[in-house]
């Protein structure tokens, strides 16, 4: 367990330090607009890559806290039962916000906003991993049911109980996704529900790693080339998938001139006010690609992408290795999926309930990737 948490907190500390180097004094490295004020003022000004350092500094109080919230559920989900009732609220919470998107709009109600944007794409992003998150506590329920029928400790009809409950919330989600929603959130939730499905019968048929990452490879493949086969127009890949009604020519042009080092994490406001029209009122970002990609740039957002592909291979093989309780790994790796395709969506990751819930399931996944006994 502490060598997990040793690892997960220096791979968290990462992002940290990439802020932490915005806010220095960088000569010669500074984004342009310091010089710009420098010469507007007829003073000198110290150049940061971060175009506003209040912005950045609170960015980085927002990422500690959702980083120390996934550490701390390390800890806690070390307990199989503690992590079985973090399941549970998991997919109760994922379960109400797609029937909350549902009867949103069955209703024609307007409360949630247009698709992709802030707070429609979080119940979206909640529905999307409602998938996720009932196929596992599905899972649990069949799990548990082999284990204890011969102690007697879970009958039949415990098991339909549980089960009729799992696939009830399963049903809502893709409901809420797929019918609803449709497009690029569907295809997030099917390819993270396909991960967690090949994670589950690869560990229970006994194949081995080498299948597994044959398999993860063919299924990345496969959306790398329907990705391709929807592409059109010259829309930087950030924007290409937005769930928004429109992406304007600002933001357009933000992510076009993004450097390599971006304008400092928390800025987009800040920026979106200098590209802007005089009537364009301040948006937010329509992805969270494009915000990485504005606030960091563009090889940060390439190192995303990798990061989130070294932990679905960690969690995957923390799956692998174990008896008992592997779907909680699994499941997890099957989130990470689902956030990082939705990532091209719309901006709900940096969004407090998401981060959150993400950070709560990444937790409770490598806390039960290594084998334990219940305390």
């Amino acid at each position: 367990m502490a060598k997990v948490s040793r690892r997960a907190a220096v791979v968290a500390a990462i992002p940290v330090l990439v802020m932490a180097l915005q806010l220095l004094p960088a000569p010669g490295l500074g984004n342009p607009i310091w010089a710009s004020a420098a010469a507007a003022l007829g003073q000198p000004l110290t150049e940061r890559i971060t175009i506003d350092l209040g912005a950045s500094v609170g960015a980085i109080g927002f990422y500690l806290v959702a980083a120390a919230t996934a550490i701390a559920t390390v800890g806690v989900a070390s307990d199989r039962h503690r992590a079985e009732w973090l399941l549970f609220a998991l997919t109760g919470v994922g379960t109400l916000m797609a029937a909350t998107a549902v009867v949103h709009d069955l209703t024609g109600s307007t409360f949630l906003g247009e698709t992709g944007m802030p707070t429609r794409g979080v119940f979206d992003a909640g529905a999307a991993l409602g998938v996720v998150f009932a196929a596992t506590t599905a899972n649990l329920a069949v799990e548990r049911y082999e284990t204890r029928r011969g102690r007697a400790a879970m009958t039949t009809v415990q098991l339909i109980e549980g089960l009729s409950l799992s696939l009830g919330a399963l049903l809502v989600c893709a409901l809420a996704v797929g019918f609803f929603s449709g497009g690029l959130l569907a295809f997030a939730a099917g390819c993270g529900f396909a991960t967690f499905a090949v994670s589950v019968a690869v560990r229970r048929l006994g194949m081995g790693a080498w299948v597994s990452t044959g398999l993860a490879a063919a299924v990345l493949a496969a959306a790398a080339m329907i990705a391709a086969g929807n592409w059109s127009g010259e829309a930087d890949i950030a924007l290409r998938f937005a769930a928004t009604s429109g992406v304007l020519a600002s933001e357009q042009r933000m992510v076009s001139d993004a450097g390599a080092g971006g304008s400092g994490a928390g800025t987009w406001p800040a920026v979106h006010r200098l590209y802007r029209m005089p009537d364009e009122p301040v948006r937010p970002p329509p992805t969270t690609a494009a915000r990485i990609e504005v606030e960091f740039g563009w090889p940060a957002l390439w190192g995303a992408i990798v990061l989130a592909v070294l932990l679905v291979a960690e969690l995957v093989a923390g799956a692998l290795g174990r008896g008992r309780d592997s779907f909680y790994s699994s499941g997890a790796a099957a989130a990470v999926v689902v956030v990082a395709i939705e990532t091209f969506r719309d901006a709900s990751l940096f969004t407090p309930t998401i981060t959150i819930v993400a950070a709560v399931t990444i937790g409770l996944g490598l806390a039960q990737s290594k084998s334990r006994s219940a305390h």
